[in-house]
């Protein structure tokens, strides 16, 4: 991750049944256009899964604007790996 950008959004994947959840850091490069950056974001949380799949996941985007300070603001986060992604 470059040093100089803390900022992005955390994309939370839960299977609902089990409680399990993944989690991804997709942060700004600043090499992005912001329209492009939103767009990624945007088809994050309208992703559209088959029936099955929808029952028991849920997916959300939550923006973070300072990744050091990630699990004091989603204590969820706590322990767990956290992929990061540009």
């Amino acid at each position: 991750m470059k040093i100089a950008s803390n900022i992005g959004h955390l994309i939370q994947v839960k299977n609902n049944e089990t409680g399990m959840r993944g989690f991804l850091f997709l942060y700004i490069t600043g090499d992005e256009t912001a329209a492009s950056y939103k767009q990624v974001v945007k088809g994050v949380r309208t992703l559209r899964l088959p029936a099955g799949i929808r029952q028991i996941t849920s997916i959300q985007a939550d923006p973070v604007a300072d990744f050091s300070r990630i699990e004091q603001e989603h204590p969820e986060t706590s322990g767990c790996i956290i992929h990061t992604l540009p």
